[in-house]
């Protein structure tokens, strides 16, 4: 008996126009945090982004950790971070 991925169904509030949404994945390296939000420089990149990011609650975020983030609707959240 096969089962249906859940996380890959797509749901009725994620289509536009009968389209799922893009969302895209990125790797970051944090450069702070604080209360206000955790300052990243995407891979790829010299500078770090001014802008403070949001991450899930499960994640205390580290100077110098590696992190995944989920990107939608023109915004990017944190997941948490990448080790080996």
């Amino acid at each position: 008996m096969t089962r249906k991925n859940p996380f890959l169904q797509a749901k009725s509030d994620d289509l536009k126009g009968g389209e799922p949404r893009k969302t895209t994945n990125t790797l970051a390296t944090v450069i702070s945090a604080d209360t206000e939000g955790t300052i990243l420089r995407f891979d790829g990149e010299t500078v770090s982004r001014e802008k403070p990011y949001m991450r899930l609650s499960s994640y205390v975020p580290s100077a110098g950790d590696r992190v995944l983030l989920l990107g939608a609707s023109g915004t990017s959240v944190i997941l948490g971070k990448v080790v080996k």
